[in-house]
C-alpha cells in the first residue's frame, strides 16, 4: 500500500494524490482500488465535470485493475416531523412567472438556523432566484428580496436573521448554478424560516436543486400568491456518485446494538437490522438527471466497529471527545470505536473489491470496472428488504464477497488480459488551470453523518 497525503479535497489536490497512487501500483504491478468517504452538496448531478474527467482518464474502462468507489451520500431521511420534503426538487420549464418555488429547512434545528450550503440549483442557462423569509406560523411572507447577480448584501435581513447571507450565481461546464449559503451561519430572530423562488433569467428551463448541509425543501406552510414544492429523496446522491466510471456505495443496518467500552450496550435507531439505513442516498432514473439508479450496490455501514484516530489531548477535536460514549475500546494507543454512514459503507465495499482483483489477478485475469459492477450485480445478495418497501435504496443488492470470488474463480466474471503498464499513464495529467477552475471555490466537504446521532 502507498499514502497519498492530500491538502484538500480540491481537483488539483485530487489529481496529485490519485496519479501518485496510479503510478505506484503499476509500478509494482498491483491492482488499485479507492475508496472515497466524501462526496460534493454542489453539482449538476448528471456525470460530468473535472472529477468526472479525472475518473474516466484513471479508472475508466480502459484502465483495467484500476477501480474507485464513492460514497453515495448521507442526505437521505432529513425531514422533521410531520413536516415532509426531502433533499432534492425540481420543476419542469420554471420560468419568471411559474419558478421553481420551495421552503428551506434543516434537519434537527425546526429549520430556524442555516449554516453552509442551504440550496444549489442547476439549469441550461443563468439563473435568478427570490428569497423570501416567511412567518413559519401563517407563511406570510415579511420580507423578499430578488437576486439577478452574485451577491452578499441583503437589505433588512438583521431584522429577521442574526448572521450572513450569500447568493453565488456562476457558470460551470455550459451549466449554470445558483447557490445560497451562509458561512458563518444564519439564526431566525424570531419564528420565521426562509423560502425560494428559482427560475431563468430569460425564457423557460427545466431547474433542479439540492439541499446542502443538512438543509432540505418542504412545502408545510401556504402562501397566498405562491406554490412551495415538497422535495423528495429519490435523487438524494452525491456529485461525485453519478460518475459513470465510479461505483457509488449505499450502507444498510448490519448491527444495532453494539456493547461500549464501559459495558453499557447501545442501541442504534439507524433502521431495521438487514434494512437500509435510513440517511443512505440514493436516486431513481426517473428523477435522476443521467437517467440512471443509484447507488450501484450497498454494504454494511451502520453500525461498524473500527480503529480510530488515536490523537486526544485535551481541547481536541477528536472522537475522544465527539463520541465517548461510543466507545468499544477506549485505549488510547488502540482505539475503537462505532461509526456509521455510507462512509463507512464504502471501505467495506472496496475491501471486497481488493479480494476480487487479487483473486482475478492470481487466475491471470483483470477486471474492469464494468467487469467489477457486473460481478456485484450477478452476485449481490437478494432478501426481503432489498426488493421490499426499500428496494430503490439499495442499487442490486448487497454486496457479497465469497459469491463474488467464486465468480470470478469459476470463470465467469473478468478477462484474460494484461493490466494497464505505469507507462500508460505518463500523459494523463490534467491541466486544470488551464480549464479555468478556481480552487478557492468550496466545493467539497466531507460526509458529516458519523457515530450514534
Amino acid at each position: 500500500s502507498d499514502l497519498a497525503g492530500i491538502k484538500g479535497l480540491d481537483d488539483v489536490y485530487l489529481t496529485s494524490a490519485l496519479e501518485r497512487m496510479v503510478r505506484y501500483a503499476d509500478s509494482q504491478g498491483k491492482p488499485l482500488v479507492v475508496s472515497n468517504s466524501w462526496g460534493s452538496y454542489w453539482g449538476p448531478r448528471d456525470g460530468t465535470g473535472e472529477i468526472a474527467d479525472l475518473v474516466d482518464q484513471y479508472f475508466g474502462k480502459n484502465h483495467p485493475n484500476r477501480v474507485i468507489l464513492f460514497a453515495s451520500s448521507n442526505d437521505a431521511g432529513h425531514r422533521t416531523g410531520s413536516e415532509g420534503g426531502g433533499f432534492f426538487v425540481r420543476k419542469s420549464r420554471a420560468s419568471s412567472g411559474s419558478p421553481l418555488g420551495t421552503i428551506i429547512r434543516t434537519d434537527g434545528e425546526g429549520g430556524d438556523y442555516y449554516t453552509g450550503l442551504m440550496a444549489c440549483a442547476w439549469s441550461a442557462g443563468k439563473l435568478n432566484c427570490r428569497l423570501h423569509v416567511l412567518d413559519n406560523s401563517t407563511g406570510a411572507i415579511r420580507k423578499t428580496w430578488t437576486v439577478t447577480k452574485e451577491t452578499s448584501s441583503f437589505s433588512g435581513l438583521k431584522a429577521y436573521y442574526a448572521g450572513s447571507l450569500a447568493v453565488y450565481i456562476q457558470s460551470e461546464n455550459g451549466k449554470y448554478q445558483l447557490a445560497v449559503c451562509s458561512d458563518d451561519g444564519l439564526e431566525a430572530e424570531g419564528d420565521y424560516t426562509l423560502a425560494i423562488e428559482v427560475y431563468p433569467a430569460s425564457g423557460s428551463a427545466d431547474v433542479n436543486m439540492w439541499g446542502g448541509d443538512w438543509s432540505y425543501f418542504t412545502d408545510h406552510l401556504s402562501t397566498a400568491g405562491h406554490t412551495w414544492t415538497a422535495g423528495t429523496d429519490d435523487m438524494s446522491v452525491s456529485d461525485e456518485a453519478t460518475i459513470p466510471d465510479a461505483i457509488a456505495v449505499g450502507a444498510y443496518v448490519s448491527k444495532t446494538t453494539v456493547t461500549n467500552s464501559a459495558g453499557e450496550n447501545q442501541t442504534y435507531s439507524s433502521g431495521a437490522l438487514g434494512d437500509i439505513a435510513y440517511y443512505s442516498s440514493y436516486a431513481t432514473a426517473e428523477l435522476s438527471p443521467t437517467g440512471k439508479a443509484y447507488p450501484w450496490i450497498t454494504a454494511p455501514g451502520a453500525q461498524l466497529v473500527a480503529g480510530v484516530n488515536h490523537y486526544n489531548s485535551s481541547g481536541s477535536t477528536s472522537y475522544f471527545d465527539y463520541y465517548k460514549g461510543d466507545l468499544v475500546v477506549n485505549n488510547a494507543n488502540s482505539p475503537y470505536g462505532v461509526m456509521e454512514g455510507t462512509s463507512m459503507a464504502t471501505p467495506v465495499a472496496a475491501g471486497i473489491v481488493a479480494l476480487w482483483l487479487q483473486a482475478a489477478q492470481e487466475a491471470n485475469k483483470a477486471l474492469t470496472v464494468d467487469d467489477v459492477k457486473d460481478i456485484m450485480k450477478q452476485t449481490a445478495i437478494s432478501d426481503s428488504y432489498t426488493t421490499g418497501t426499500n428496494a430503490a435504496h439499495f442499487g442490486n443488492g448487497k454486496i457479497d464477497a465469497l459469491a463474488g470470488i467464486q465468480y470470478i474463480v469459476e470463470g465467469s466474471g473478468g478477462s484474460v488480459v494484461q493490466p494497464a503498464t505505469a507507462s500508460a499513464v505518463s500523459d494523463e495529467t490534467i491541466d486544470f488551470t488551464a480549464q479555468g477552475y478556481d480552487n478557492a471555490e468550496p466545493v467539497r466537504s466531507e460526509e458529516r453523518r458519523v457515530g450514534k446521532e
